[in-house]
């Protein structure tokens, strides 16, 4: 079974372009309080839902990872859009995204869907 999580850090800590702009990359979690460093992307898996077909077989699993990319002044642009040139690259496909302001952050939130093939 293909590890998404493990293929999204990859992908994302092997782009120095990406690392270039952001001072963290954090699974599930960022770092809270004064030992925050902006901006930082976070990356957590929030679906894995089966594609069935009419035979009620399971032959995909529809995987959604979000991300947060967290700044203090809402410079989120180019991380964004190297985030989402490397996810598609990598076979995601984005399905949503929202702009927030949390706690004195503001925050870009997007997710990514991809389809793994189960073996039969």
């Amino acid at each position: 079974m293909i590890e998404v999580l493990d293929t999204v850090y990859s992908v994302l800590s092997n782009d120095a372009a990406l690392m270039a702009m952001v001072e963290g990359l954090y699974h599930q979690y960022g770092p809270g309080g004064d030992v925050a460093r902006y901006p930082y992307v976070v990356y957590s898996q929030i679906g894995d839902a089966p594609a069935l077909t009419t035979d009620n077989m399971e032959r995909e699993r529809r995987v959604t990872v979000r991300f947060h990319i967290v700044t203090k002044h809402g410079q989120y642009s180019d991380i964004y859009a190297r985030i989402d040139e490397l996810m598609k690259d990598a076979g995601f496909m984005r399905a949503y995204s929202q702009d927030v302001f949390d706690d004195g952050d503001f925050v870009r939130i997007s997710d990514y869907r991809i389809g793994i093939g189960v073996e039969a």
